[in-house]
């Protein structure tokens, strides 16, 4: 996929990152599933089942949790945002946030639509920082559908039980049997053995890392 240029000449595309600035989940979850059709209701109840997860992690972050909580409402503001869309094309988008950087991941129908997301995405508020990783296509097949969560399900419950890596300070997308990592690590050997956990679960074909060292928060591994 050729680079584009986003809002304010920012370049966007496959793994582009947009910088916005500072300004200023229920309900929202429900509109957007009965928009968007059961693949979407599905994904959006896998959302909504690891919220609980979330709770319990956050609680032992200390200086993360009021990002947690802030990144829900942003969460919840990008769900809106693509369930407003009037021609559908966000339907087989994934949204996760950390800390105020937001990764878009799976399918739209052409780079108009792709430009559009990223563009209304950099307006949410409290957005920091827009990670495209979505591919043009068709929407994912129910069937992947379905691997996909098994995968994300899977991954998610080794490393609740991995010792080097703090659950809470990682987020993980799936698409298309792709794993997509969004959060921080201590040091090199708990990227490494996130990175391990994920390239060692059945069905991944590939792991995309946009960790960052928690003292380097500057800088994506």
């Amino acid at each position: 996929m050729k680079p584009m240029r986003g809002a304010r000449g920012n370049k966007t595309g496959r793994g582009a990152i947009v910088n916005a600035p500072l300004t200023g989940v229920k309900d929202y979850l429900r509109s957007f599933n009965a928009k968007q059709g059961p693949h979407c209701a599905m994904k959006f109840r896998l959302t909504l089942a690891s919220i609980g997860f979330l709770v319990l992690a956050a609680c032992a972050t200390g200086p993360y949790l009021d990002a947690t909580f802030s990144d829900w409402g942003t969460d919840a503001a990008v769900a809106k945002m693509l369930a407003n869309d009037e021609d559908r094309r966000f339907r087989d988008v994934d949204i996760t946030v950390f800390e105020g950087r937001l990764l878009l991941t799976g399918t739209v129908p052409d780079r108009r639509a792709q430009m559009d997301l990223v563009a209304a995405a950099w307006k949410v508020d409290d957005v920091k920082q827009v990670i495209d990783e979505t591919h043009l296509g068709e929407n994912t097949r129910l069937g992947q559908g379905f691997s996909d969560t098994r995968i994300d399900a899977t991954i998610r419950t080794r490393l609740v039980a991995n010792n080097q890596v703090r659950a809470s300070n990682v987020k993980l997308s799936v698409s298309n049997g792709v794993v997509y990592l969004l959060g921080v690590a201590r040091d090199r050997d708990a990227l490494e053995s996130l990175l391990h956990t994920a390239r060692t679960s059945r069905g991944v074909t590939k792991v995309v890392s946009h960790i960052r060292y928690v003292d380097a928060p500057g800088q994506s591994l």
